[in-house]
């Protein structure tokens, strides 16, 4: 057998010797390094211990500044003086007492709904100025104000309902009771307002003090309620005001000025 085969195979008791690989025999082995010994570290001073506190005191120390809060600006407080109503509460609005004051959530949150409670027959006007001072008037020819895409005040018969999802929207409106026979008897009855909280208010219409009846165009006009958007807040007032003129006059008393009339009862549609 060859060299080189015995060297492929692995044999090491026939391997020849290795002259230049003294080396291997001469290796020194790796000293200890010294590593030095860590500081002790120094006592801490003997500080008072306070005793535990169950209470949760969020307020700032006495005397200091609270930081100012990020965000918008304050609203303005509500007008004051005027009474409010409660969730679920049934107030009458009188001639002694006649306006409320609705809360900014009231006056924010879902609608304002009106309905004519009365023997005969009648018909509910609705006027109302939008933030931009546009005016307009809902009737039952024209049973949406502004539009039928997402109305403001929206009629139907009796009832009307002024979305005050809208309420920026909104400036004002009133609301106008008339006979729809002109020589039928004066509009007796209530006009029942309902908010989103079930709070109700009846503001009662009295006849003992209607004008004289006549043409169309003058027909007994109740101006029964109005409505005000004062510092984001809706305030409601009972007029108890009953005027023998035409309707466009009836508007103009309460400053509906910026109506386009066909005639003294009939409105233009914007």
């Amino acid at each position: 057998m060859s060299t080189a085969s015995t060297l492929l195979r692995g044999a090491p008791d026939t391997a020849p010797v290795r002259d230049d690989l003294g080396f291997l025999r001469r290796r020194a082995r790796p000293r200890a390094v010294a590593v030095p010994e860590a500081p002790a570290p120094a006592a801490a001073p003997d500080l008072p211990v306070a005793a535990p506190s169950l209470a949760l005191d969020l307020a700032p120390p006495a005397g200091a500044t609270p930081p100012a809060r990020p965000g918008r600006t304050p609203l303005p407080p509500l007008l004051r003086g005027l009474p409010g109503v409660g969730q679920g509460e049934r107030r009458l609005l009188s001639a002694d007492a006649p306006v409320v004051q609705l809360t900014r959530v009231q006056t924010g949150v879902g609608g304002l709904r009106g309905e004519l409670h009365t023997a005969v027959d009648a018909s509910v006007v609705v006027a109302y100025e939008l933030a931009d001072r546009t005016q307009g008037v809902v009737r039952d020819s024209q049973p949406y104000g502004p539009d039928d895409r997402r109305p403001v005040v929206h009629l139907a018969g009796p009832r009307f309902t002024v979305d005050l999802r809208q309420a920026r929207a909104l400036r004002r409106f009133v609301v106008v009771v008339r006979p729809a026979d002109p020589a039928g008897p004066a509009v007796e009855g209530v006009l029942v307002l309902t908010t989103t909280g079930s709070s109700r208010l009846e503001i009662p219409l009295d006849p003992s003090d209607a004008g004289r009846t006549g043409a169309a165009a003058d027909r007994t006009s109740t101006v029964a309620l109005t409505g005000h958007l004062v510092r984001g807040a809706l305030v409601l007032r009972a007029e108890h005001a009953r005027q023998v003129r035409p309707l466009r006059d009836a508007l103009a008393a309460y400053g509906y000025r910026g109506l386009s009339w066909r005639d003294a009862d009939t409105v233009l549609a914007g």
